[in-house]
């Protein structure tokens, strides 16, 4: 094949790589590889692009074969070539064969969402694919493409031991409302915090005597349909919400391994949470959904309204007034409310001080945040401690515009 024909071929592979990412639910970025700012073009799945960015450091300017990034002996990412385009596939979590190991299973999790793991030799499969479609057969050598593999550590990942659900006990009251009051939120980037920690907890207690597998499986039925009643008291219709549940009752219950099924009980939970905030800022306008959401995952920020402006090219008063008037609140008592929902869990699923809560979410002082805390409650920090079910009926969205 002469030279302008394999042009015209990977470009053409270019455009079908969107097609076959989304067929496949493979997380992916594409990069422009004459861009020196490496941002991504077009991002498919739901990890960061400053994931991306950090991986595609390391990737040659000209990407001419398929190449291999592992990330760790259990992650690794595919890079596609192109002209003048190339895709970062991955990162893929590799499975190992689901035995404990000192009484703990070895999960891979990302801070935003859990990856899709696959098994060793899925992966090899995968790159000998895209090896011969990107590239002629005869040139295609996956030993050598696995031999000089690059290598990129990251830190978006952490590797969870999940203890044995053998002694299990039951599972914890104060996490799951915490996770369900960020799914009733909206707020994506705390449901994956406190469904680690649920998990890393130990508190799930052994729901079977047919083993683990069936003792997780049980548990992730009965969570799904805890919190998909959370996202419908979060504004999803009831009738889609009970359909999802159904739907994903039967994927579950198709899984062969109990990371996999951590693994999809973790990314249905985010996708639940990830719906009720789509309802949330569908009518918001662009700017003012940048704010909410910027706010939303990062309320300790202590950027200043002039700040937030200029992020989205806005003047100060023309911003503060749109935001009023869309969220029904300012931007500071809009960051107030989600830094009370934050102390709300922070009470009721860790053992830090009230002082250390004040501190961690940047108010001045123990004595204001408790003033804060006790206004918008109507409770104080301490009787929440002491009986978290009275701030059961507190709701972030509850002050904020229908």
């Amino acid at each position: 094949m002469d030279f302008s024909a394999r042009l015209r071929k990977k470009v053409t592979i270019l455009d079908s790589m969107t097609l076959f990412l989304e067929a496949t639910g493979f997380p992916a970025a594409r990069f422009n590889a004459n861009d020196l700012t490496r941002c991504p073009t077009q991002q498919i799945g739901h990890l960061s692009s400053k994931l991306y960015q950090d991986i595609c450091q390391i990737v040659p300017k000209k990407v001419i074969k398929v190449m291999l990034i592992e990330h760790s002996p259990r992650m690794y990412s595919i890079v596609v070539p192109g002209t003048p385009d190339f895709w970062i596939v991955g990162p893929f979590g590799i499975n190992l064969s689901d035995q404990s190991f000192a009484g703990h299973y070895l999960i891979a999790l990302s801070q935003n969402r859990a990856t899709i793991n696959i098994s060793y030799d899925r992966l090899k499969y995968l790159v000998t694919l895209l090896g011969n479609l990107t590239d002629t057969p005869d040139n295609f050598d996956l030993k050598q493409i696995f031999d000089s593999r690059l290598k990129c550590p990251i830190n978006d990942f952490e590797i969870l031991a999940v203890k044995s659900f053998e002694h299990g006990t039951h599972v914890s009251y104060d996490f799951e409302r915490a996770i369900s009051l960020a799914i009733e939120t909206g707020s994506v980037r705390e449901v994956p915090k406190y469904l680690t920690s649920l998990i890393r907890s130990g508190r799930i207690g052994k729901l079977s005597d047919e083993g683990d597998l069936r003792s997780i499986k049980n548990w992730g039925i009965i969570g799904i349909s805890v919190f998909i009643r959370s996202a419908i008291r979060g504004g999803v219709d009831p009738d889609q919400g009970y359909s999802l549940n159904d739907q994903y009752v039967r994927k579950l219950d198709q899984l062969t391994s109990t990371e996999a099924v951590i693994h999809y009980i973790f990314n249905c939970v985010i996708e639940l949470a990830e719906t009720v905030n789509h309802l949330y800022v569908s009518d918001l306008s662009h700017p003012v959904r940048q704010i909410y959401e910027t706010i939303l995952n990062d309320p300790i920020s202590l950027k200043t309204i002039s700040d937030y402006a200029a992020s989205v090219q806005l003047s100060l008063r023309y911003l503060a007034s749109l935001f009023n008037k869309e969220v029904g609140v300012s931007i500071i008592n809009f960051r107030t409310l989600v830094r009370i929902q934050h102390a709300i869990q922070m009470l009721t699923t860790t053992d830090q001080s009230i002082t250390e809560i004040a501190t961690n979410l940047n108010f001045s002082d123990q004595p204001y945040f408790t003033r804060v805390f006790s206004k918008i409650v109507a409770h104080s920090p301490g009787e929440v401690r002491r009986h978290p079910n009275l701030a059961n009926n507190w709701h972030l969205q509850n002050f904020l515009k229908a």
